[in-house]
C-alpha cells in the first residue's frame, strides 16, 4: 500500500488555500463507487456531445433546405429530447451526491475528522470540479505501478 499526499486545492472567502490529505488506505468499495460515478458521468458528456453534433446536424438541414429537410429535423428532434431524457435521468441519479459520499468515505476511513472535509456545501461550493475528479482519481490508482515488468 502506497502512501500518497494529494494537496488539495480550496477556496475560503475569496482566498485559495489547499490542504495535504495523506492517503494510506483505499478500500474496495471506493473503487467501486468511483467506477460507477465515473460511468455515469461518461454517459451524460456522451449525451451532450451527441446533442451537439445534432444541432449542428439541424443548424446545416435548416440552411441548406433539401428536399425531405424538415423530416430529418423532426427525427433529430426526437433524438435530441430522448438525450436530454437520459441527461435528466443521471441528474437524478444524484452523480455529486455520491461522488461526496465515496470522498467522505475515503476521508473517514483515512482517520480524517475534520467537520468542514465531511460536509457537502464544501467540496461543492470551495473545490473545483476538476480538483475532485482528481483527488478521486489519484486515489483510485495510487497502488497502481505503470512501470513495465520484463516478463521472463
Amino acid at each position: 500500500m502506497k502512501e500518497i499526499i494529494y494537496k488539495l486545492p480550496y477556496e475560503k472567502d475569496g482566498e485559495i488555500k489547499t490542504i495535504d490529505l495523506k492517503i494510506n488506505f483505499v478500500p474496495h468499495g471506493f473503487i467501486k463507487m468511483y467506477n460507477e460515478i465515473l460511468a455515469d458521468s461518461f454517459k451524460v458528456k456522451n449525451a451532450w456531445d451527441k446533442i451537439s453534433d445534432i444541432t449542428t446536424k439541424i443548424s446545416a438541414l435548416s440552411i441548406e433546405r433539401t428536399e425531405g429537410y424538415k423530416k430529418e429535423i423532426d427525427i433529430l428532434d426526437k433524438q435530441k429530447t430522448e438525450l436530454f431524457d437520459e441527461i435528466v435521468a443521471a441528474a437524478q441519479m444524484d452523480i455529486e451526491r455520491r461522488r461526496f459520499d465515496a470522498i467522505t468515505i475515503l476521508l473517514k476511513k483515512n482517520g480524517y475528522k475534520q467537520e468542514f472535509l465531511h460536509e457537502f456545501k464544501f467540496w461543492e461550493w470551495q473545490v473545483e470540479p476538476i480538483e475532485i475528479i482528481n483527488f478521486m482519481s489519484t486515489c483510485a490508482f495510487k497502488d497502481i505501478d505503470y512501470k513495465k515488468k520484463a516478463v521472463i
